[in-house]
């Protein structure tokens, strides 16, 4: 499943540096990784680190990003299903945003 996943890295606050790495190591894993976005952190709608997924079938590899995330990188991260953007063709299967406070 790993080669079907688009995983989207959006930065409200962390430094460049930090998210070359992390993109850097999810590659490394067999991830494919696009370019970050990095946004303003006044105007971030999260507090906290999280994995957002859109389809049901995409939580196991949800579950592994959150875990080599934390096992590997110490990063910590919620995660959260969001089907309502799935339900309006917005996603497609495989679309993994990883949203970094």
């Amino acid at each position: 499943m790993k080669g079907i996943l688009k995983i989207y890295i959006r930065s409200a606050d962390t430094k460049q540096t930090e998210t070359d790495s992390i993109k850097k190591f999810l590659s490394e894993s067999g991830f494919e990784v696009l370019p970050v976005e990095f946004m303003d952190k006044n105007k971030s709608p999260i507090k906290e680190n999280q994995i957002r997924y859109f389809r049901e079938g995409d939580y196991l590899s949800v579950l592994e990003i959150k875990n080599l995330l934390f096992t590997e990188q110490n990063i910590e991260a919620s995660i959260k299903y969001m089907p309502n953007l799935a339900s309006r063709n917005r996603t497609k299967k495989g679309t993994i945003e990883l949203w970094l406070k």
